[in-house]
């Protein structure tokens, strides 16, 4: 995709990394970037540990994880209905139990129908 520049993009937060990324590859968020890791900010915009990216680098403000993953976020893939599933080191996301595992609407918000149960029994680091 052209166009797309993460020259002015920062991270927040204390030792801020992005661990892994996803692409859109089709849909209304085709070339659009998924990017997870351990930050509370992204170029400015309040985001816990993931965060989605317009085809110009910019954070995408429709994408609203209100209070994110309360620990960092290590594998990220987005399935073909553009639903983002998530592992990492967290055991909530906005307000909602979910141990390691979870699968977020392509709005930012937690996918109820996707209940892992008690979840991982630890981190997941790659999906």
């Amino acid at each position: 995709y052209t166009g797309f520049d993460i020259g002015n993009l920062t991270l927040g937060g204390t030792a801020a990394v992005v661990r892994a990324v996803a692409v859109y590859t089709n849909g209304s968020n085709a070339g659009k970037v998924i990017v997870v890791g351990r930050f509370d900010s992204v170029s400015g915009t309040s985001r816990t540990n993931i965060a989605r990216l317009n085809v110009d680098g910019s954070v995408d403000v429709s994408f609203n994880p209100g209070l994110g993953a309360n620990a960092p976020i290590s594998a990220v893939v987005i399935q073909a209905d553009g639903s983002i599933v998530i592992g990492g080191d967290f055991n909530q996301y906005d307000t909602t139990t979910r141990n390691f595992i979870a699968r977020v609407k392509s709005d930012g918000t937690i996918d109820p129908t996707f209940d892992p149960l008690g979840g991982a029994n630890g981190p997941i680091n790659a999906l």
